[in-house]
């Protein structure tokens, strides 16, 4: 084993490597040197005295920070300059961001995708200051579309149980992929300049001590006086995916100028306040924002000249599909599981509830959430989704619990005499003594809760 030193921006960095493995690690001293000089330039520290870059796994896959001021590079060995060159300039500089987040700001939570995905942050700085080249960063974008794309349960925050029954490789879709993605979408949100001071103090502010999901979240809430749950509850907490289309787009002259009207629709079931760039033919452009808290946003704009194209999204912030994913039985169902019953997002219901229809969705667990869930605001649809789930349940519990919904709403829409006969269904299907609590209605669904129903209905306003 070889040593070569070099020293940077106070740092002592000292390579070891073979003499196969010797081409290979000249390039990673040198970037290291680099980095670490860019590095703490940007941020205003590097966290350790010594770098030591030593080679390990015998196939060029990537690299890990193996402990502090110690970065392990795979592949030395199998290094073809042809085809390796710009993947070893990466890794390195990927390793050293990684001595900031992982061992000089640690992380608690399991699986480790925030200090992953910060760290991927740092290279990129690096990556497009340096190497003129951010393609890794957006191959870790496009994988992770790509397991959306696939169907695979892309949320971040699960429990270790839940992990690992899961089969694909879900460190590079969603730990390494979607991990960034979450951390470059939030400097699309905050702005370059606020997210990377955010970033900067943050680094201070957790130096030697845990910073896991919620700290982080707490400290730029308090930082900002913003409320992110809209954000955090999307990226890390569910599946969700990004979509939004130009759906349409007029232009028409007005007073010796132009007046356009695009309208933009979001096609996914994530929300995310989307930038976009109207381009006009005489070559001047408008900024505008995408209303997240609607489905459709309709932007009014007047230029000089006719409009020549709309572009969502310029700075490829945010990971977002080009088309929507084909409705299928498993991605209805995990769209299902995720609605709340006490504060269901309606709109999800009904376009849940729209794709189970077209789908003739046989799945009774998915008809019973909807049911419940529509039950109170959209009465007609929860009727169907109950007369559904009772096509589909075999025992007398269920059809008891379907029947006695039935006649609820039936209720609801001022349907008294069917109401009466689902609830007298509901008594000869079940006579046991099993109940169905629902807190956020007021109400306890039981033998002796239908018998009540037969002579009093009931009111919603009471519940």
């Amino acid at each position: 084993m070889h040593t070569a030193t070099r020293d940077a921006a106070g740092v002592r960095i000292t390579a070891l490597y073979t003499d196969r493995g010797e081409a290979a690690a000249r390039i990673c001293l040198d970037v290291a040197a680099d980095a670490v000089s860019f590095y703490r330039d940007w941020l205003g520290l590097y966290p350790h005295r010594f770098l030591f870059i030593v080679p390990w796994g015998a196939g060029v896959w990537g690299g890990f920070p193996w402990a502090p001021g110690i970065a392990a590079i795979h592949g030395e060995e199998a290094f073809d300059p042809d085809k390796h060159t710009e993947h070893f300039k990466w890794i390195t500089a990927h390793e050293i961001g990684h001595q900031y987040w992982g061992w000089y700001v640690l992380d608690p939570d399991d699986p480790p995708w925030l200090w992953i995905g910060m760290g991927i942050y740092a290279d990129h700085e690096y990556a497009q200051a340096r190497l003129g080249s951010t393609w890794k960063h957006e191959q870790y974008l496009d994988r992770y579309l790509e397991g959306v794309r696939r169907l695979y349960d892309t949320t971040l925050e699960i429990t270790p149980n839940r992990e690992e029954a899961m089969s694909f490789d879900r460190n590079n879709y969603v730990i390494h992929a979607k991990g960034f993605a979450v951390i470059w979408a939030l400097e699309g949100v905050l702005g370059r300049e606020a997210f990377q001071d955010l970033y900067r103090r943050c680094l201070r502010h957790f130096a030697h001590r845990p910073m896991g999901l919620r700290d982080l979240w707490t400290y730029i809430e308090a930082e900002t006086g913003q409320d992110l749950d809209w954000f955090f509850e999307q990226w890390a907490r569910s599946d969700k995916y990004l979509l939004y289309e130009v759906t349409s787009t007029e232009c028409h002259p007005e007073g010796g100028a132009f007046v356009s009207r695009i309208l933009i629709t979001r096609r996914g079931d994530m929300a995310m306040p989307i930038p976009v760039r109207i381009h006009f033919a005489d070559g001047t452009t408008q900024e505008a924002i995408v209303n997240r808290l609607a489905k459709q946003t309709v932007l009014e704009l007047a230029s000089a000249s006719e409009l020549e194209r709309v572009e969502l999204d310029p700075e490829r912030h945010f990971a977002m599909l080009t088309e929507p994913i084909p409705l299928s039985p498993e991605l209805l169902d995990r769209r299902a599981s995720r609605l709340s019953t006490w504060s269901p997002d309606l709109d999800e219901a009904l376009d849940i509830y729209a794709g189970a229809v077209t789908l003739d969705l046989q799945s009774s667990a998915v008809w019973r959430k909807l049911g419940i869930v529509l039950a109170r605001r959209q009465a007609e649809q929860a009727l169907d989704c109950w007369q559904r789930y009772s096509a589909l349940v075999e025992t007398p519990a269920d059809r008891f619990h379907a029947a006695a919904w039935l006649g609820l709403i039936e209720d609801t829409l001022g349907h008294r005499e069917q109401a009466l006969s689902h609830y007298r269904q509901a008594l000869d299907a079940y006579d046991g003594t099993r109940t169905w609590p629902y807190s956020q209605y007021g109400f306890r669904i039981s033998r002796a809760w239908v018998e009540q129903r037969l002579t009093e209905p009931l009111r919603w306003q009471d519940a």
